[in-house]
């Protein structure tokens, strides 16, 4: 883990590599712009509002990246992939600590696949998620998901035949 406890922690151009959680304190300032931060634990958590220039985490196999309910992270360039798998998709699912309440990003760029999103509130450019993703009537914003929504109990992974194509914008 990460703990950024008091002052201003700035990774510079440099890529932070992170098997455990970023936890960072009210009165501190995580900065990971120009850098990349790359998340490669399993389940991970975001604690705090940052700003990030890169923010990746690509996973071969099911895992959850939790982000503290009503924080902001800034995103300059937003990577988030799970995986597809047999006899189920391995998704990347991207959550709030608390359940119905969001998280907040504001992304400039973004690269999503495999993703189950929920409770997400974009205020930047609009995140396009391909149909292998579920987030439809999750509670996001800011999002568009190319697919209806699919039970979420990690045991239900297969999809209607028919598919409808919801924008969903704040």
């Amino acid at each position: 883990d990460l703990a950024i406890t008091g002052g201003t922690f700035s990774i510079g151009a440099n890529t932070l590599k992170l098997t455990g959680n970023l936890n960072k304190a009210p009165a501190a300032t995580f900065n990971g712009d120009p850098g990349t931060v790359e998340l490669d634990g399993a389940d991970q958590t975001i604690t705090g509002s940052s700003t990030f220039h890169n923010l990746t985490k690509i996973t071969s196999v099911p895992a959850t990246l939790w982000f503290e309910a009503n924080s902001s992270q800034i995103i300059n360039q937003f990577t988030m992939k799970g995986a597809a798998g047999t006899p189920s998709p391995n998704y990347l699912k991207l959550r709030s600590v608390t359940d119905g309440v969001p998280w907040n990003i504001n992304v400039t760029a973004s690269t999503v696949d495999w993703v189950d999103v929920k409770d997400s509130n974009n205020t930047g450019t609009v995140i396009v998620a391909p149909k292998n993703s579920i987030g439809i009537n999750q509670n996001n914003f800011g999002w568009t998901f190319d697919s209806p929504p699919v039970a979420n109990d990690d045991t239900a992974n297969t999809r209607p035949a028919t598919l409808v194509k919801i924008d969903v914008l704040a």
